[in-house]
């Protein structure tokens, strides 16, 4: 099992590095980065919770996790910084970023957990274990692609996302928004 550990922490910490490789910013490889480390952790707790052992099919999730989650979150930072330049708003560019390529990301995500959720009616429980998992983190990354780079980015306000000339959002009214997710 300590084997399998060291290869998810190992896919995690690879899939950092390529992120701060390609943007040379620790800001913005971890920023990046958030949605799929939970994602990970809830998967594993999901499999706590209902006493699912930690096999070869069910270590295979993270990578899945981060190759699916990974698109979702770069799409995203990159609206919100390609929007940045627009609207100097964070506000304003969070919202344009979730309302328009976020849009795509939900159905790209739906699209998946639709698809995986079809092994759920297989006759082999590992393939049942495996799209109960992947359909659960896909939910996760896109609750945490969706909502937490948004708040963070209003609640830090990154200088990797550009100049600021207008915040609409207060840290405080940032901060209360990802206490209510």
């Amino acid at each position: 099992a300590w084997g399998k550990i060291q290869n998810i922490f190992s896919t995690i910490l690879t899939l950092i590095l390529l992120l701060l490789l390609r943007y040379r910013s620790v800001a913005r490889s971890l920023v990046t980065s958030i949605p799929l480390c939970v994602a990970v952790l809830a998967t594993f707790g999901l499999m706590g919770l209902l006493g699912i052992q930690l096999d070869y099919i069910t270590a295979i999730i993270t990578s899945f996790a981060m190759g699916m989650g990974s698109d979702f979150a770069i799409h995203l930072v990159s609206s919100i910084r390609k929007e940045m330049k627009h609207t100097k708003d964070i506000a304003r560019a969070c919202e344009l970023a979730v309302s328009g390529p976020g849009k795509v990301i939900l159905y790209n995500a739906g699209c998946t957990i639709l698809g995986f959720s079809l092994m759920t009616f297989s006759q082999f429980t590992a393939l049942r274990v495996f799209a109960l998992l992947i359909c659960f983190n896909m939910v996760v990354l896109l609750m945490f692609t969706l909502w937490i780079i948004p708040a963070v980015f209003a609640l830090y306000r990154p200088a990797f996302a550009g100049p600021y000339t207008k915040i609409a959002v207060s840290r405080t009214e940032a901060a209360l928004g990802l206490l209510v997710i």
